[in-house]
């Protein structure tokens, strides 16, 4: 093995080692790895466990899951996935939680690639994953039940192959092309906001290879853009018809307006979108688009000090960039761009901010370091917030697991048990975790009159009791005692 080989593979590990470090160190400490059971989503893999252990076919739940979820949302692959996990895993989220920290891992060692291929040093490929990976948006690395995982790790492939493509100068070779259409294809299956970087993945393909035909014919010639598409036409339009199919499935199959709170629907005022991109640029993105427009006002202030030969090139990255940052506000405009949602934004903002602007200053020493220290400060700014969204992730599990000891240490499993939480999605958390517990007789609160006699046990928020007990006493004399876990409350009927 020769010298040169060596070296790299030690900086695949190193790479891997600080992915293991920051995110395996983060979900460690703050108390993730061990949260157990949460209310959002995780109900669907103790069904699938539940399902698998009375002898349910595979093939039968995967289409099931599938079926049920194309009647609102376009995310395919995230039920296959969701299925196979839980077939596999079950419903221990130990295992849940330690495969979620691999694909993160695999994500930031592809995304350190993807800044590598593009000829940046170490010191800026770390922090184009960092950037992109820890902040508010590091949700999907803590909580296991969601797309924005399994999504982010494909958008990093797509860009890995791609660039590594541009790298190794290989556009044409049937193996890269292949590989590059398998990813989108997957990619696009996962989620809607996903589906929608289709075009910039082919936009990406197409300018890295035109920005390489312009290196090699010299500044005197001209590249036909044409000539460039015509290279590797076939993959391109595999590509278009990929982005064209997904996005009929989500119009025409699916629709935009069946989530109330997102999407578009016809009779949501106008303003109401305008006022969501502003809110999610000026609240949720608040340090990214003031580091963002710092960095834009710095260069414009040392144009003069740009290559002006290279001004296309810069430009058709940035449009690519700024499409996917674009496109996911819009997209996103009701239901404002928080936390998980971030996610694919904020990969158009490190492409911008962290790639196109340090390349501006290459050739100059001052500038480049000032920026690295801005790109620096920003992560600063957000690492810590990642932290604490993991610790109070993690503590919402031990309440949460509090909660049902306290719900079984007070039940049998001949007696009623009411769920009366206002959030529908927290009473059938708790109807399938008690179920699977021995407590299958759960009913749910239809906002009626509540018979002391008839349950053992009255679960909702903590803000509900005051107004549960009135609904108790006004029944008659009722003797109860309340117990409260965060933001949960279980009401001991005697």
């Amino acid at each position: 093995m020769t010298k040169q080989r060596i070296l790299r593979w030690m900086e695949a590990c190193i790479v891997l080692g600080i992915g293991f470090v920051l995110i395996v160190g983060i979900l460690y400490k703050s108390g993730v790895m061990k949260s157990g059971y949460h209310f959002l989503d995780d109900h669907e893999v103790v069904r699938m466990e539940m399902a698998f252990e009375a002898g349910a076919d595979f093939g039968e739940q995967l289409n099931a899951w599938v079926q049920n979820d194309l009647h609102w949302r376009f995310r395919p692959l995230y039920w296959a996935e969701r299925v196979t996990g839980g077939y596999l895993f079950g419903a221990d989220m130990l295992l849940w939680n330690l495969y979620t920290a691999v694909k993160g891992i695999l994500a930031f060692a592809l995304l350190y690639y993807v800044a590598r291929y593009l000829g940046h040093n170490r010191i800026i490929s770390t922090l184009f994953p960092c950037i992109i990976m820890f902040g508010a948006q590091f949700t999907p690395w803590y909580r296991s039940a969601n797309q924005e995982n399994t999504g982010l790790l494909l958008v990093a492939l797509v860009l890995f192959l791609i660039t590594g493509q541009y790298a190794k100068k290989k556009f044409s070779c049937p193996v890269y092309n292949v590989l590059i259409i398998v990813s989108t294809i997957l990619c696009g299956l996962i989620k809607e906001s996903f589906a929608m970087c289709i075009p910039a993945f082919m936009a990406l393909k197409y300018w890295l290879e035109y920005c390489n035909e312009c290196k090699n014919a010299g500044e005197e010639e001209n590249v036909s853009f044409v000539t460039v598409f015509k290279n590797n036409w076939w993959t391109y339009v595999v590509m278009l018809v990929v982005g064209i199919a997904d996005l009929a499935c989500i119009m025409f199959l699916v629709g935009v307006d069946n989530v109330s709170y997102a999407g578009f629907q016809a009779e949501t005022p106008l303003i109401d979108y305008v006022n969501g991109i502003s809110n999610s640029l000026t609240v949720y993105l608040k340090w990214y688009t003031l580091f963002g427009a710092m960095i834009i006002f710095i260069v414009i202030m040392c144009r003069q000090l740009l290559e002006k030969r290279y001004a296309k090139q810069y430009i058709g990255f940035g449009l690519i960039g700024f499409y996917i940052i674009g496109i996911q506000l819009v997209a996103h405009a009701k239901s404002l761009m928080w936390e998980r949602y971030i996610i694919p934004c904020i990969i158009g903002y490190g492409m911008v901010f962290v790639l196109l602007g340090y390349e501006l200053f290459r050739k100059h020493v001052f500038q480049r370091r000032v920026y690295t220290v801005i790109l620096v400060l920003l992560l600063m700014l957000e690492v810590p917030v990642a932290y604490d969204k993991a610790c109070a992730w993690a503590y919402d599990g031990q309440m949460i697991a509090q909660y049902f000891q306290c719900i079984l240490d007070n039940s049998t499993s001949e007696d009623m048990i009411l769920c009366a939480f206002s959030d529908e999605e927290l009473n059938l958390s708790s109807d399938c975790w008690l179920e699977a517990h021995g407590r299958a007789n759960v009913e749910y609160y239809q906002g009626d009159t509540i018979n002391a006699d008839t349950y053992a046990v009255v679960t909702c928020y903590t803000g509900q009791v005051p107004g549960i007990v009135t609904v108790l006493e006004a029944t008659g004399e009722a003797s109860y005692s309340v117990c409260e876990y965060m933001s949960y409350a279980v009401i001991v009927l005697d």
